[in-house]
Parts: structure tokens; sequence; C-alpha cells
């Protein structure tokens, strides 16, 4: 995956927020999680960003045409972006909007937090191609519990190759304890399946849902 992401990769830049826009997507991201956005907005209003750190840049795409004229006219050059240490600012074309692949608790509490003027974030710029998916889910460190276990059921049901990537986030312990359910209390896993195409219902799930579940005597007047 390493190797892939080098062909791709063009550079680091500080771009301003208003530049930056998500992708609506049910699936291959995180929930936007309200509690986790009050939190980062909080540290952003205490100085607390650490906006030029590489752990907290935001992977976006960029088409190559637009990137050369952009750094034309930003006076700066491919090679400088290359350089995580001394970022250069990119100034794009007021209608512009870079899609960023993971990141929107960030950029939406640094919105909300930062003052007019100061409003920008640091992005790793990628070519516009298939890697998209790729790099929502390979980049983001972050899924909760919820947006592992829909995600991973979402692969199971449509057959997707990402299947294996999202059982690999589940413990054994889970995994073993999500087995029982689906052999024991399969019109419980159908239900559940059911709902994974509303986010918002995943914020609070945890894997030791499924345990207690298992742990009751009589799941289905529990649950359903």
């Amino acid at each position: 995956m390493a190797n892939e992401l080098s062909h791709f990769f063009r550079g680091y830049a500080k771009v301003e927020l208003r530049h930056l826009e998500f992708q609506f997507s049910l699936f291959g991201k995180r929930v936007f999680d309200p509690s986790n956005f009050k939190i980062l907005q909080e540290k952003f209003e205490n100085y607390e960003c650490a906006r030029e750190e590489p752990q907290n840049f935001i992977a976006a795409v960029v088409s190559d045409d637009l990137l050369e004229q952009v750094i034309t006219q930003s006076n700066t050059s491919p090679g400088i972006l290359k350089d995580e240490t001394k970022l250069p600012w990119l100034t794009f074309p007021d209608d512009i909007r870079l899609l960023c692949l993971y990141g929107k608790h960030r950029v939406e509490a640094a919105r909300h937090a930062l003052l007019p003027g100061d409003r920008w974030w640091s992005l790793a710029l990628y070519s516009e191609d298939e890697l998209r998916s790729q790099l929502c889910i390979h980049r983001d460190p972050q899924f909760s519990p919820g947006d592992i276990f829909r995600n991973w059921r979402h692969c199971e049901l449509t057959g997707n190759a990402d299947t294996t990537f999202w059982q690999s986030l589940i413990s054994p312990r889970s995994r073993k304890d999500i087995k029982r359910l689906k052999e024991n209390n399969a019109e419980i896993v159908r239900c559940l399946d059911q709902l994974i195409v509303f986010p918002g219902l995943w914020v609070d799930f945890c894997f030791t849902f499924i345990r207690r579940i298992l742990q009751i005597s009589c799941p289905k007047s529990h649950t359903i």
C-alpha cells in the first residue's frame, strides 16, 4: 500500500479551510461524532491545533493540471512540496474545493474555533484516482467500534474486498463473540444489518454489546 501511495503522492501544503470539502458516504468513513467535534473545538480554542504535525495532516485529492497551475501562482515548486517540515502556502482560486478523504472533525472544529485569517490546515496532496477509497480506509487511524462493525458487515454483505481490512480491526475475542451470535442468534444479526445504513445509531456502539447479548438468557426479547 505504501508503494501505491507514493506513486500518487504530490506533496504537502497549507491550504485555507474554505477550499476543503468532504463527500458524504454511508460506508468507508467515520461516523460524525458531535462529542468528538466539541472536544476538538475546545482544544483548538486553546491553541492546541498542532496543524503542522505530520500525524495531523489531512489527505486530499487534486488534479495534476490544477496543482501545477496553483504551484506556479503560489511562487513555489513541486520539490518544496515534498518537505513536510517546511510547508508552503498554496493559494487556490475562490471557486475551487479540494475533496478531503478524512479529517472532517478537525476541519469543522477548526472552522468554528479559529479566527479569520488563521483558518487553514496542512494537507497531504494526492493525484485524483481510484486510490481515493484506499486512502480513506488506510490513513484514518481513529475508527470507532461502530464504524468498524457497520463497515465490516457492509463489506461482508456486498462481497467487498475490504472485508479483511475491517475484520483485522476487531479483536480476536470480539470476533469469537460475533461468530457465536451469527451461529446462535442469526435473527439479531439480521436486525443489526438493517441498521448499518444509519450511521448516527452507531456512535455509542461497543463490541461488549455483542457479549452482553450472548450472556442474557432470552436475547431476542431484550434487543428486538
